[in-house]
């Protein structure tokens, strides 16, 4: 009895393990099988349940144990194969999931490929006015990536596609087919940029010509100006020196321009020089970036779909080239700048020292004007006045201080010559800082430019005084010479009065002559009659001839004052324009209207002396054949 107990608790212990460890099985493929709960696992447990209770009998314990591990196994088989499905599918939805990606992917090297050529477009359009090699470079890049965009869009395409069609059944294969398509997209969106990446470069040098061409002709205007103001100098300085022309021009410029002038105007040529070299290597460089474009595309034949790097490198070389020279013609440019400024300098104070000598001088004319006429008086005060504001402006100039405009020009050249050093100094260096450099020396550059122009505008001041004071000296003049030809006018109005009446008196004279020679004939006195008709008639003709030539030389007289008049016109007119002009070019065109219109009036007041002269001796040989009556 107690070994049957025993071998009844034994299976009854067997069938608790058992049915515990199918439930646990069960509860795992129903955690991942969710349509397979409450169905035949429940059952199992179950018929196990049954199969395993206290009414089985002893001789079938052996059985039931057998049973239950044969369940077991092919609870174990159902399990696998479930799990198995379940893989299947999961890899089914990865192979979508896949496919799908690469269609969105295509898409976005599609939207990026739109903006690659979109940049090519808008290089393309800043080529539009380079010359035909450059044009002709930009095109043939431009079709490659138009080419190579066609690609992109076909397989995106044939990705959007396979993507599209991808189904449970086929989502491997279209997934490859999608990936594949998505592999060729991107390859051509990247030799698309390739291109973009040759465009800029080509673009970069060209622009690097640009100003390279931009600041020669900057250094070429520069040297001008520095070779206009050197003359300047030249022609003042022998002008103040009262030479006429004694020397050979290289004589006069070595004797009259100073020493910073001549360095100035010698440094200005070499900066244009090196600008002008610059330039054309930048032109080359950008005319040979766009062959090695051409050659880069030309270079894509056979089995060679791509661009090869090594030509895109070396265009960057050209390009990069380019920019250099375009930083040599730019620094050049600023040195020839700095150069002018300081010729310009020199002959502002040039040019103040002129104003105080010139406006001495109006002084001094303007006053001898003063004393010989009275009208002149008014405006010679007007010529004084001005001439003292030009001395005064002038010589604020000279001032030695810091605030006066010439002292400042000063610092700011020897201010921007130290800029420009320092940046070749850190060039040499290869320091990062060479950019600062040269924003910093540009800065110089333009403060000096803009001091010169304060001490030139200061100067042109003082000048413009001056010149207004000389217009005033020619009107002056000029209203001199009209009162002193409103009195030669009316002495020769005068002498030709009297040359009239003496006509009148001899027309009598001869009346009286020829009745009383009537009346000699009555006497028988012919002979004697008829002489003295004839010495009246001779008499009155002389008077009458002499009358004649007096009124004409009157009248000429009255009409070259009123041309005198009309000269001081002319002047006034001058002097009115000159005081709203600023202008030094036109402020002169109006001191030598002025100027010539005085000259005109001195020639005109002499051909009145004369005119007045002349009626009068014309006059008294009328009255002297007069008296031969």
């Amino acid at each position: 009895m107690r070994q049957f107990f025993g071998t009844t608790i034994l299976v009854l212990f067997l069938n608790l393990y058992v049915l515990q460890t199918n439930v646990v099985s069960n509860e795992n493929v129903n955690l991942k099988n969710p349509n397979l709960r409450n169905g035949w696992a429940g059952k199992d447990v179950t018929l196990q349940d049954e199969q395993s209770g206290p009414n089985a009998k002893d001789g079938d314990e052996v059985n039931t144990n057998q049973d239950q591990i044969k369940l077991q196994q092919k609870s174990d088989e159902t399990l696998l194969q479930m799990q198995g499905q379940d893989k299947e599918k999961v890899a089914e939805s990865d192979d979508l999931k896949e496919a799908k990606e690469a269609k969105t992917k295509a898409e976005k090297e599609e939207a990026e490929a739109e903006t690659v050529k979109q940049k090519i477009l808008k290089a393309e359009k800043e080529t539009e006015k380079a010359e035909q090699k450059i044009k002709d470079a930009i095109n043939k890049v431009k079709e490659y990536a138009l080419q190579k965009e066609s690609e992109v869009k076909e397989q995106t395409k044939a990705a959007k596609f396979a993507a599209d069609e991808a189904t449970a059944e086929n989502a491997k294969e279209k997934k490859e087919t999608a990936n594949t398509a998505l592999g060729e997209a991107q390859k051509a969106k990247k030799e698309m940029e390739t291109a973009a990446v040759i465009v800029a470069e080509v673009v970069k040098a060209m622009e690097a010509e640009k100003e390279s061409q931009k600041a020669n002709e900057e250094a070429q205007k520069a040297n001008q100006e520095a070779e206009n103001a050197k003359n300047n100098i030249i022609n003042i300085e022998t002008e103040k020196a009262g030479a006429d022309n004694p020397n050979s021009k290289a004589e006069q410029e070595r004797t009259i321009v100073n020493e910073k002038a001549k360095g100035a105007i010698e440094n200005a040529k070499q900066a244009s020089t090196r600008a002008t070299g610059a330039a054309q290597k930048a032109t080359g460089a950008a005319q040979k970036a766009a062959e090695e474009a051409q050659k880069a595309i030309a270079a894509i034949t056979g089995n060679v779909k791509e661009i090869e790097q090594g030509n895109v490198n070396d265009i960057k070389k050209i390009a990069s080239d380019a920019v250099k020279d375009a930083k040599d013609a730019k620094k050049a440019k600023g040195e020839a700048q700095i150069n002018v400024e300081i010729v310009k300098l020199e002959l502002a104070k040039v040019e103040a020292k002129k104003v105080v000598a010139s406006a001495n001088k109006a002084k001094k004319e303007a006053a001898a004007a003063a004393k010989t006429s009275k009208s002149a008086k008014l405006t010679a005060g007007r010529a004084v006045k001005k001439a003292e504001e030009a001395e005064a402006k002038a010589n604020l100039l000279e001032d030695k201080n810091e605030q006066d405009a010439i002292s400042s020009a000063e610092t700011a050249a020897t201010a921007a010559v130290v800029a420009v050093v320092t940046v070749e100094v850190a060039e040499k260096a290869q320091t990062e800082e060479v950019e600062k450099k040269e924003a910093d020396a540009e800065e110089k550059i333009k403060s000096l430019i803009q001091k010169v122009a304060k001490a030139v505008e200061a100067a042109n001041q003082a000048k413009k005084a001056q010149i207004e004071a000389e217009i005033a000296v020619e009107v002056a003049k000029i209203e001199e010479h009209s009162e002193v030809a409103q009195k030669e006018v009316e002495e020769a109005e005068k002498a030709n009065a009297k040359a009239k009446q003496a006509a009148s008196e001899a027309q009598e004279a001869k009346t009286q002559t020829e009745k009383a020679a009537k009346a000699a004939e009555m006497v028988k006195a012919k002979d004697l009659a008829k002489t003295e008709v004839e010495i009246a008639t001779k008499a009155e003709k002389e008077v009458a001839d002499a009358k004649m030539e007096a009124d004409e030389e009157s009248s000429e007289a009255v009409e070259k004052a009123h041309a005198i008049k009309m000269q001081l016109e002319v002047a006034i007119n001058a002097e009115k324009k000159a005081a709203k002009e600023v202008d030094i070019t036109k402020l002169e065109d109006a001191k030598k209207e002025a100027q010539d219109a005085a000259k005109y009036a001195k020639e005109l007041l002499l051909v009145v002396q004369q005119a007045s002269i002349l009626a009068i001796a014309k006059s008294q040989d009328a009255l002297n054949s007069l008296e031969k009556f």
